[in-house]
Parts: C-alpha cells; structure tokens; sequence
C-alpha cells in the first residue's frame, strides 16, 4: 500500500551514514513515533543480517571479544571456524582481527583479515577488508572505506567505500557527503553510486528544513535521471499547531516536470486524544477536482498504555466497501521506557488471522536475547522460511554464545545451524558509556586476600555482584554483597593481575584493573 514518502525518509535516517542527531519533538506527536519504530526495526535488521567481524556484537557489555569460535550444527556442533583479536585500543575499540576456516584436511586456514581506525571520539574513520590468497599464501585486498568528521568528531563529512581491483587498484563504489547547519542538524546527504572514474547513479539525495524551534519544516528528495542529471522528486512539507507541540499536517508533492513545478500528491492528518497520537488518515490529491479526496485510502490506528506509550498501531486500507487490516506492530516497554519486546505481524485474510513476521526480545539491561524473521506462503498462510538468532550472556553481560536457527517448513520448528561462542581476555575491554569511572568503590591496589573494601555510593540494602577474573578472561571468584556494608575477598587467589567488577540492576557499575599479592 502506498505511504507517505516520510516514513522511508525515518528509515533511512534510522541508519544513516552521516551522523544526524534524534530530534526532540513533542511526547508521542507522529514524527517520534515512527522514528522509535523505524529506528527499533532498523536495529532488528541489523541483528539479522550482521555480517563481518565479532567487532559487530549486540549487547552493551562492557567487554570486548578477544577470540571466538564458530560451530555448525550436522548432527553433532563441528568447529569450523574461528576468529581472533589481535589489537584493540585503549578504549576497547578492536583494531585488527583475523577469521580462519578448517579447510579440507581439517588444518585451520586464514579467512579474513579485518582492520580498523577511530578518531579521538573513537568513531571509525577506516574499515580494512582482505581475504587470504592461497596461491600467494599472502592476505589480498577485497574492500575498504574511509570516513572524515568535522573538527567535533561526531557529525561525518563524506564517506568513501572503495572495492579493490587487481589491475587498476581501489576502485570507489559509493560517494556519501553531508553538510550541516550550525547546530549540527543535517541539511543534506547526497549519495552516489561509482562506475569507474564516474557518478552513474544517485542512490539517495535528500535535503532538510527546519523551523526556528528546531522541528523538521520541509524535506525535499531529488533523483538520478536517465540523462544524468539530478533533478527534483518529491517533498514533505510538515505543519505545526501555533506552539510546534504538535504535528497537524504532513503533505507530500512531487515534481511535475510538464509544468515545472510542485504538484500535491498524498496527505497526512493525525488524530490526536490528550495529545497523543490514536490516528493518522491518508488522502489523495485529485488532479481533475485539484482538491483532497474527501474519504481516506488508508489509516494507521495506534493504541497507547497509561504511561502514553505506543504499545500498538494497526495499519489499515480502505477496499472500495471496507477498511482491511494490513500491518500491525506492538511494543512493550522496560522500566526506562525502552522497548523490551517488538513484534510487526501481516494480516491474513483467508484465516482471518495476524502471521508474526519479525520479533525481537531484549533483557532489562538492553541486551538482545532473541531475535527473528519469518516469511509466509501467499496462498495458505503457513511459514515457509525464516531466520532466528538466540543470544546468552555472561554474568558480566559480555555475549557468552549466539544460536542461529533457520525455519523447518516440513518439521515445523526451527532447525539449529550455526553457533558462536566468544572468548574475552581482561585486559580487552571497553567502557560502558552508562558506567561511573572507579567511582563506586575503593579497592586497594595492590591489593591483599582479606583486606576490607568500601563502596559507599552503593545503595544500602540493596545486593551486588562482585566478580573476578583473571588475565585469560576466566571467572576465578563471585560473590554478593549489600549495599552499605564493607567487604573482602577471601577467596585464596594467586599473585597477578585481575579485572574486577561489580554489577547492580542497571548492569556493571564498576571495573578495574587489581593487581593482588600474598
């Protein structure tokens, strides 16, 4: 069914290339809406289709990975490859890391070679990729891409992806640019598709407008035309109740190139109750009337808790005697007001019935621990394809293993394929923005079995978890404390290096590097 140009702008503002800050609107108005669903599902896809090195790991663990091993399921878990850190930052950041197979007479055998470069604001500035040539028993280049920053280091300037040709040397692929206003909002992103020393094709171009008050006015996409020029497509022209609380009105048009100029094509009116959002109708422009048609072709219903969260919408289309179910999506929120759970289901008419295509589950720290995708028979309703991932965690909220399943149509259930487990050291680690640097404890370091510690900015009464590893990553010693009382470790441990944390109900707390000796 046909939708406002604006909610595949959201989407592809959700993962953009250029960093574009979230723009604060009013609680629940249409815009943050859909920028929390699209931005949710962007993230689910993510998790379904990550690809490349164990740099990518869902989760906000503290830890980084320093090796990991990958099994596929044929009736009994086979390793058959392996991956390795072998450098990181001293922010945890990985900078280098190798992926090898077992090859035919079960030898392990170089892969991948992944590399990578971060500004002072640790964003990735260069990203390395290069394949192992058997024949030359040396590493051959396969891709790369190259990052700028403005002198904040935060909003990206352009972006280069290059593939690696063996006869003409990088080749570049796509051309990202941004500009920004002087607040930082993005004014434009523009990219474009290479074919040798050439543009050939622009991929997306899209330009923003904002008013005083800083809310989105008008946003303009333009396109690649066949004669190689860009021209305009369409636009979105946004309008707001007299204090900018609200969004009363979205307007698409698009370019008429007869009459040179904008032409109306579809338009949005939300429907607000106590200020939150409960419906949004969709009209079309009639050329021969030149008016709004007077009955919607669509509608989005949402339903929201008493908090004023969306936990559903319910999109909708207008057959010619009836409306008709379309898409559904459903949130359930976490104490923060983060969403924990998320489903999108397509209605089946024929068993008058909602089929679940994606879904995703997360614990109360953020961490996902489930995630899949389905696809459905057209004609009989029945799920015929699909993908899923389950993930568990260490006490530390470091990623122990993910699951990966793929749907059993004639067995109807999921099929077990593939497994990673993942490795840490103690000395590979990263910092939890979330968390407070050493401030909730004061060990002594060096520090001796029995002696007594104090973290008197823990909350008295409530329970800790302290645990310790040792310089390989293994867990050598946990115990539970309460808030507002002293502590030791008495565990009888040998001389050497430890990493130590201590974690609560909003995850790690603390961490530090102890050196314990006798």
């Amino acid at each position: 069914m046909k939708k406002l140009l604006l909610f595949t702008l959201w989407c592809a503002l959700s993962l953009p290339l250029c960093y574009a800050q979230k723009q604060h609107f009013p609680k629940q108005n249409i815009v943050e809406k859909k920028i929390q669903q699209l931005r949710e599902q962007a993230k689910e896809s993510f998790q379904m289709h990550k690809s490349g090195s164990i740099s990518l790991l869902p989760g906000n663990s503290v830890y980084r990975p320093d090796s990991m091993l990958g099994y596929q399921w044929n009736s009994q878990w086979i390793l058959n490859s392996r991956e390795k850190v072998v450098a990181v930052n001293d922010s945890g950041k990985i900078l280098e890391d190798i992926f090898q197979k077992k090859d035919e007479n079960e030898q392990w055998q170089d892969s991948t070679h992944y590399v990578y470069e971060f500004n002072q604001q640790q964003n990735e500035t260069y990203n390395l990729v290069q394949l192992w040539n058997i024949p030359t028993n040396s590493w051959v280049n396969k891709r790369k891409s190259e990052r700028v920053f403005d002198g904040t280091g935060l909003n990206s300037l352009e972006w280069n992806g290059y593939r690696w040709d063996a006869s003409y040397g990088w080749i570049l692929m796509i051309n990202d640019t941004c500009t920004y206003y002087n607040d930082n909002k993005i004014h434009s992103d523009n990219m474009l598709y290479w074919d040798g020393n050439h543009p050939s094709m622009l991929i997306s171009s899209y330009y923003m407008e904002y008013t005083p008050l800083g809310n989105p006015l008008t946003l303009l996409f333009k396109y690649w035309r066949s004669d190689s020029i860009v021209a305009n497509g369409q636009k979105v022209i946004y309008s707001y109740n007299a204090n900018e609380n609200t969004i009363i009105e979205i307007t698409e048009q698009e370019w008429d190139t007869t009459a040179n100029d904008w032409v109306n094509s579809i338009h949005g009116i939300p429907t607000y109750d106590n200020g939150l959002l409960v419906e949004l109708n969709y009209f079309e422009w009639n050329s021969y009337t030149q008016s709004w048609d007077n009955t919607p072709y669509e509608k989005d219903i949402y339903s929201n808790d008493e908090s004023g969260r969306c936990v559903q919408e319910i999109d909708q289309y207008w057959d010619g005697a009836a409306w008709v179910n379309d898409m559904r999506y459903q949130y359930q929120y976490d104490q923060n007001n983060n969403v924990q759970t998320y489903n999108e289901a397509l209605w089946f008419a024929a068993n008058n019935q909602w089929l679940v295509q994606n879904y995703y589950m997360k614990d109360d720290k953020g961490n996902y621990l489930e995630n899949y995708s389905m696809n459905f028979d057209s004609s009989t309703g029945i799920a015929n394809d699909g993908s899923r991932d389950v993930f568990n965690y260490n006490d530390d909220e470091s990623l122990n293993y993910q699951n990966s399943y793929t749907w059993d149509s004639q067995a109807n259930h999921w099929a077990v394929t593939d497994s990673s487990q993942y490795y840490y050291s103690a000395l590979h680690y990263g910092i939890n923005e979330n968390q407070k640097e050493n401030a909730f404890c004061n060990f002594p370091n060096p520090y001796t079995i029995g002696q007594t510690v104090n973290c008197n900015q823990l909350k008295p009464g409530e329970n800790y978890r302290i645990i310790v590893y040792n310089s390989n990553g293994a867990m050598v010693n946990s115990q539970t404390i309460t808030g507002g009382q002293s502590f030791a470790i008495r565990y009888p441990l040998p001389d050497g290096l430890y990493l130590i944390t201590v974690s609560g109900k909003e995850g790690v707390i603390y961490r530090n590097k102890l050196l314990i000796v006798k």
